[in-house]
């Protein structure tokens, strides 16, 4: 017979809804979207944890023990987990009554991010961040190479972007003395939509964070002696650079391509592009712009997510990493990125 008292004091272990499992070769990892964090774990305990995402959950009690897991382990890895902030322990009526998240991805603007480089070619920016606008672009970053954007420009370019759907904007800019004695504080209390300060070819190093910038905590200025010459500089995975687990990078992930979704860029020389770094071009004519990325050689490239590259969809960072498409011998490749030095299979970084 069936022990009903015993039955319904047992305790399950659920994930919270807001954390997610991810399977990898070498190891997963539990997502927490809320908190921007990830655990990673062995996979040869993703058969046992992956219950923990939906109900009644995890049960030590009930657990049949194997060579890999034993109950006292299961137990202790549970604490471990509770102790985290990843799930809890609860009767089966609360757990059945927790709900998920769903997970789909939806953004009202045609364009989210954009890049505008410049260096040796004048730009018609005006025109271009015009356009952009029209898109309901969210994000700009401006990136000058050399000496030919100077800071009138970029002052200018900030004034136009001000009271527009372009709510974060990041610069990259060439060293000018001028830049050396700005008061940041009040630079970015006037420039709301301003996130960061890029200072390259820079005569020193210093860091401005946010704990020098007075009710700026997000914001920061880099002032670098290394130089940042062209679109080249981009496109490094390594440890430490992926992204943080959010609930629309999450689901946007699953999807789409990282770095390319709803992404249009204009080159150094003028060109149209889905990213600077990239192969194909479409043209400089920047009133075309809304015709240009609603067409399907434009978009092909935001379909190409981490789960159609063989190496990335058994990778446990797949849905932080935006998995850089560049570099490589064609914008369709399927190749793992070139500059990605992580290896799923062994869980190590090279």
């Amino acid at each position: 017979m069936i022990d009903t008292d015993a039955a319904n004091n047992t305790e399950y272990f659920r994930l919270h809804p807001n954390c997610k499992i991810v399977k990898g070769a070498k190891y997963s990892a539990i997502y927490d979207l809320q908190r921007r964090n990830l655990v990673r774990f062995p996979t040869e305990y993703y058969e046992i944890l992956k219950d923990a995402q939906f109900p009644p959950g995890i049960s030590a009690a009930l657990f049949e023990a194997s060579a890999i897991c034993t109950e006292e382990m299961l137990k202790q890895t549970l604490k471990r987990l509770e102790s985290l902030g990843l799930g809890m322990f609860c009767k089966e009526e609360f757990s059945n009554s927790i709900r998920p998240i769903e997970e789909n991805f939806g953004k009202a603007s045609n364009i989210i991010n954009s890049i505008i480089d410049f260096k040796d070619v004048v730009i018609d920016w005006k025109k271009i961040v015009s356009a952009l606008k029209a898109e309901r672009c969210r994000a700009l970053q401006i990136r000058s190479f050399s000496d030919m954007l100077s800071q009138e420009e970029v002052l200018e370019i900030l004034d136009f972007t001000q009271k527009s759907s372009i709510v974060h904007v990041e610069l990259i800019i060439k060293w000018d003395e001028r830049w050396k004695n700005i008061e940041w504080s009040s630079f970015f209390q006037k420039y709301r939509n301003l996130l960061s300060v890029i200072i390259h070819t820079s005569p020193y190093n210093n860091n401005i964070s946010g704990d020098e910038l007075i009710n700026l905590a997000d914001r920061f200025v880099r002032y670098q002696t290394k130089p940042i010459l062209s679109e080249s500089n981009c496109g490094n995975i390594k440890e430490g650079n992926m992204m943080m687990p959010t609930h629309t990078i999450f689901s946007e992930l699953q999807e789409f391509q990282g770095c390319l979704n709803k992404k249009v860029s204009v080159r150094s020389d003028g060109e149209i592009c889905n990213c600077p770094a990239m192969k194909s071009s479409f043209g400089q004519d920047y009133s075309n712009l809304s015709k240009v990325i609603k067409s399907e050689e434009f978009q092909e490239v935001w379909h190409l997510g981490n789960s159609k590259i063989e190496e990335c969809k058994v990778c446990e960072f797949r849905l932080v990493c935006t998995g850089c498409r560049a570099f490589l011998n064609s914008d369709l490749d399927l190749s793992k990125p070139s500059r990605c030095n992580y290896n799923p299979a062994t869980g190590k970084w090279v």
